[in-house]
């Protein structure tokens, strides 16, 4: 019985070391992943490629990489804490929210761009808090209690 313990005390020393990459990010704010994410759904919208600049293509990346990171983490977090014999199903009690199957980073990201700007007092919050809190608002898990 000393896996448990031993599992909950890794978990969070898991979570630290893979995030270290992204401590360059670590101050990212809610607008300045708002002013991102506006950027790639306007891309997305485009019709000429040749049009796209650098700088435009560059916050669109990291708007997707951002979106894309934070979502890998949960899932990694998740399972970390259901054990290693941990279904999907066990590992969703510990999720903060439950993506629908094939929801694309551009659904992700139009759920945070209109998460941002409905409530703009977030925008100084962290970007990891505010994604965490648009997800869990509209992709709430079924048996979750509003963690």
């Amino acid at each position: 019985m000393i896996i448990k313990p031993i599992k909950f005390m890794l978990a969070p020393i898991v979570f630290t070391l893979l995030c270290l990459p992204a401590l360059s990010y670590a101050d990212l704010l809610g607008k300045d992943l708002l002013e991102d994410c506006q950027v790639k759904l306007k891309l997305e919208k485009a019709t000429d490629d040749s049009k796209i600049s650098a700088a435009d293509a560059f916050q669109a990346g990291a708007c997707t990489g951002y979106i894309k990171g934070f979502d890998d983490m949960e899932i990694l977090y998740a399972s970390i804490l259901a054990g290693p014999y941990g279904s999907e199903k066990e590992a969703q009690k510990f999720s903060l929210y439950c993506l629908p199957e094939k929801t694309t980073n551009i659904q992700m990201t139009s759920v945070v761009v209109k998460y941002l700007k409905s409530h703009p007092k977030e925008l100084e919050e962290s970007a990891s808090i505010v994604v965490a809190k648009a997800f869990r608002d509209s992709y709430p898990c079924p048996t979750s209690k509003n963690k």
